[in-house]
């Protein structure tokens, strides 16, 4: 979803991630280890036919992102984020919307789908009550 999570009520700042890209420490040797950059040995013509690729040779370091803060406004009057689904369906977005923290609105031509929807959020709604959950306090 690229609904925000949060957006300041008085001054609209949209509340986002700062992020620092980190290289994978990832064990070299045994059955989680992966090999990155590195295609098959040998130079030159026979490297690149060996390996199936025109940038053989070319060493990858994968790096990750990593969420080392949050913007911030002066006002810090912060409110939910609100997920618009015009063609809502079965409500999946909905719930998962809910589940996230998010506000949730939903469209449908059909009435069907609205009493579905209505029942997945209302699930939802119960199961983080009865879980004393606020997924809110797990984004930021």
């Amino acid at each position: 979803m690229t609904c925000p999570m949060n957006i300041c009520s008085k001054c609209g700042h949209i509340r986002s991630r700062i992020v620092e890209k980190r290289v994978y420490d990832e064990p070299k040797t045994g059955r989680k280890s992966r090999i990155f950059g590195k295609y098959t040995s040998g130079e030159g013509d026979a490297l690149i036919e060996d390996a199936g690729r025109r940038d053989a040779g070319r060493h990858y370091t994968p790096k990750m992102p990593v969420t080392v803060g949050w913007t911030e406004c002066e006002c810090k009057q912060w409110m939910r984020g609100v997920v618009l689904d015009p063609f809502v369906g079965s409500g999946t977005t909905g719930k998962i919307a809910l589940r996230m923290g998010r506000n949730f609105v939903g469209i449908d031509l059909y009435e069907e789908n609205r009493k579905m929807t209505e029942e997945r959020c209302q699930k939802m709604l119960a199961w983080l009550e009865r879980n004393n959950l606020d997924a809110r306090l797990y984004e930021c």
